[in-house]
């Protein structure tokens, strides 16, 4: 099933509980525009309503996975007042980066290329990162002047520590994905021959999963930053019995006892 999006410069083809959203504008290696960005931000609402969605891949088409914010358009951005800016990119923020963090589905950001700048913080707000062999990221902002955004220094500050992360956006380097794996920036590498199969078969398992509990664990875990571990101890228990009451609890007790694969129904 193919989800319009309202442009050419994004794609969303939804097959077996699994729906693919590609950064398709391979001429800016798939950068972030006024075009291509708000109907990501429509695409991301609209399939977290959608109940036969289970997992979203998000990737970006030929080489690139996205370079981030399209640069021959920042020329403007030192006009204007700062106050209105400032609360516009806040709510752009929040209606992405911070929404693909918060989706209730797993999220999975699959790197067939390089990752830079908006375009890292993406990939970073997803779950899940898988990249193939000899690509890299890179948080590129020094190089034109700016500081960051989207998020990207939280993230990637809490995926690996405060010195990787500022040594990354002081430097701009290139960051390779072998470099990146061992990090835990990637959750793993594959060579392009099997990327595909591999993303793809990760995603399947992740669709047939209980979703009610795999919402409920990305809850308890997105709120570890946040938590003590008294408040992460008593989230954990009220998550826990609102899963035991599901349908699929019983459903994959009973697949259980009887030596079976469980189908869940996400009820």
């Amino acid at each position: 099933m193919k989800i319009e999006t309202g442009t050419k410069n994004l794609d969303c083809v939804v097959e077996s509980g699994v729906a693919t959203i590609t950064l398709n504008n391979q001429k800016k290696r798939n950068a972030l525009s006024d075009e291509l960005t708000p109907a990501l931000r429509s695409v991301l609402s609209k399939l977290e309503d959608e109940k036969s969605v289970r997992c979203l891949i998000l990737t970006g088409s030929g080489e690139s996975f996205c370079s981030g914010g399209d640069i021959s358009s920042m020329s403007g951005m030192g006009k204007g007042q700062e106050s209105d800016k400032v609360e516009i990119l806040r709510m752009r923020q929040r209606t992405l980066t911070l929404r693909l963090y918060n989706l209730k589905k797993p999220t999975i950001a699959a790197l067939t290329g390089p990752a830079a700048g908006a375009g890292l913080a993406l990939a970073l707000a997803c779950d899940l990162r898988y990249a193939v062999e000899n690509t890299f990221v890179t948080t590129g902002y020094g190089k034109i002047g700016l500081s960051g955004d989207y998020g990207g220094t939280w993230l990637l500050a809490n995926l690996t520590n405060i010195a990787i992360a500022k040594e990354m956006y002081f430097t701009s380097r290139r960051v390779s994905s072998e470099e990146c794996y061992r990090l835990g920036i990637f959750n793993q590498i594959f060579t392009p021959s099997e990327f595909e199969n591999k993303v793809g078969g990760i995603a399947n398992d992740l669709a047939n999963a209980a979703p009610i509990a795999l919402n409920y664990m990305k809850e308890n875990l997105n709120s570890v930053p946040d938590s003590t571990l008294s408040e992460l101890l008593d989230r954990e228990a009220k998550n826990l019995y609102r899963c035991a009451e599901t349908e699929d609890h019983k459903t994959a007790i009973k697949a259980f006892m009887e030596k079976k694969s469980a189908s869940f129904k996400g009820c």
